[in-house]
């Protein structure tokens, strides 16, 4: 080979090897920043889930809570998170939006958003009064319904946000020393003997026909409640909940949901009815009764088939099932109080799907 073909073929392998090495430390570059952006990408999503899950946190100390967090520094970036009440096809719900950031600021910025929908207190919709019958009702003795809004113990009057006494399809009527107020208009009454007849509804038809199971009570599918929810609640322990046939079984104070299933005409006679959440008294044919409670205080939701001679303290609500009332449809008959409280009727259907570790069961997850 000549001097001129061996100079030639040495300065090609030096173009050939200058191009392999530099395509070389191109594709080392590429899989360097690839490897970055997909380390900064999951960073902010770490970010924004954390960030989700502090606001349930946050929740499950303070079922009110809608604060949200400001723009701030949470492990290797930032986090800005809005909670807010809103509806997922119908639910009622809480709707949490978390932003993650990774090289906030810059140019390299990452974020991620993670949006979770977690079902939120209410008042049911069928929750009308303090009271709420499909049947004849009455009460004498030294019986008080109150449906002025009181506080979660029932000590402390909240102006004018309460509903009315009673509320029944059928009939109604006041005996003995019993008394009755409630809210109309704004306008609180105080529980008198005869009570306000602004207070009193009685005889009212009801569109679309009385709820006739505790789901329905709660609002049924349409916000999250299909048949057998309740009972699966029950079922399922989550915060102290119980179901049973044989309610000789339980314990006060009740928490949860309590979900007892008697026999047809089955009769339960706590001796005394204590502690908080959603109680239900139910069987398939409308008629399990909850019978004589005394010398308690439930904080929550009581739905039952049929109620008889109540002489326990039931600050939140009552609602009786049945069309056709056993004992003379007196609902009370004594000492017995069923005071109205929007916080504890919140507090209780929160605590029916809101473990204690502040979490819930999201409706929806979406990162």
């Amino acid at each position: 080979m000549s001097g001129r073909a061996i100079i030639i073929f040495i300065a090609g392998l030096i173009v050939i090897s200058g191009v392999v090495f530099h395509n070389i430390e191109a594709s080392s570059t590429l899989i360097t920043q690839n490897y970055y952006k997909y380390y900064v990408r999951q960073e902010a999503q770490d970010i924004a889930q954390t960030g989700a899950g502090m606001a349930l946190r946050q929740i499950g100390n303070d079922i009110n809570w809608r604060t949200g967090f400001p723009l701030m520094n949470l492990l290797s970036g930032k986090v800005q998170v809005t909670v807010s009440d809103s509806t997922f096809f119908g639910r009622k719900v809480i709707k949490i939006v978390s932003i993650g950031y990774q090289q906030y600021g810059t140019t390299l910025e990452r974020r991620d958003t993670c949006i979770t929908y977690q079902r939120r207190s209410f008042i049911p919709s069928f929750v009308i009064a303090s009271v709420t019958t499909n049947n004849p009702v009455a009460a004498n003795g030294s019986m008080t319904i109150d449906g002025r809004d009181h506080d979660s113990t029932g000590a402390t009057i909240i102006a004018g946000q309460g509903t009315w006494g009673v509320w029944s399809t059928k009939a109604w009527s006041q005996s003995g020393a019993a008394v009755v107020g409630g809210t109309a208009a704004g306008l609180d009454f105080l529980p008198t003997n005869p009570a306000n007849p602004l207070i009193i509804k009685q005889n009212q038809p009801f569109a679309g026909g009385y709820p006739g199971t505790p789901d329905s009570v709660m609002g049924a599918i349409g916000i999250g409640y299909p048949e057998g929810t309740l009972k699966a609640i029950a079922q399922s322990g989550i915060n102290g909940s119980r179901y049973t046939t044989n309610p000789a079984t339980l314990t006060m104070p009740l928490k949860g949901v309590t979900y007892i299933e008697l026999p047809s005409a089955g009769v339960w006679t706590p001796a005394a009815l204590s502690g908080s959440g959603i109680l239900v008294i139910h069987n398939s044919t409308k008629n399990a009764i909850l019978s004589n409670p005394g010398a308690g205080k439930f904080s929550g939701i009581v739905i039952s088939d049929d109620i008889i001679h109540l002489h326990d303290s039931i600050v939140g609500a009552v609602v009786s099932l049945t069309p056709a009332p056993s004992a003379g449809n007196v609902i009370g008959n004594g000492t017995g109080a069923v005071l109205y409280s929007k916080i504890a009727i919140k507090r209780a259907t929160e605590v029916a799907v809101m473990p204690t570790n502040g979490s819930q069961n999201a409706v929806a997850w979406r990162e």
